[in-house]
């Protein structure tokens, strides 16, 4: 989902592979994963549409049956980080599937928010230190 580049994108899903899958891949050869990812859903067409967003996420996510959901990563996008962490928390909420929001610590309040319901996975914001090695620390 996407917030600054296409604030007003309509929501849509489709087929990819993500680079998160070939790390996975990469440190654990037995992994035998399939990614799904949004296209986006710009933040206003979100906030517009909220519950029907999130109703076809959690249908989507019921439908294909993934084991986790990553939401992000948000950088230190504090609107693309509260907007992952609804998704997240609701998908955690009507779902097995578990979720997870990848955000910086600038991202503060909403780190306080939502850490008893998703778990936050802390990257460096966007240019930050460290922001090339980043996807170690998921695989």
């Amino acid at each position: 989902m996407g917030a600054r580049n296409a604030p007003t994108r309509h929501w849509a899903w489709k087929r990819a592979g993500l680079a998160l899958i070939s790390c996975l891949r990469t440190s654990s050869p037995t992994t035998t994963s399939r990614s799904w990812r949004p296209s986006t859903a710009g933040l206003i067409i979100f906030q517009a549409n909220k519950e029907e967003v999130l109703h076809k996420i959690a249908n989507l996510m019921k439908k294909a049956q993934p084991d986790v959901l990553l939401c992000g990563p948000c950088f230190n996008y504090d609107t693309y980080a509260q907007m992952a962490a609804e998704v997240a928390a609701y998908i955690q909420d009507q779902t097995p599937v578990r979720t997870y929001v990848a955000c910086s610590a600038e991202n503060e309040a909403v780190i306080d928010h939502y850490k008893d319901q998703v778990k936050i996975i802390q990257m460096p914001k966007k240019g930050g230190v460290g922001l090339t090695g980043c996807p170690a620390p998921y695989c």
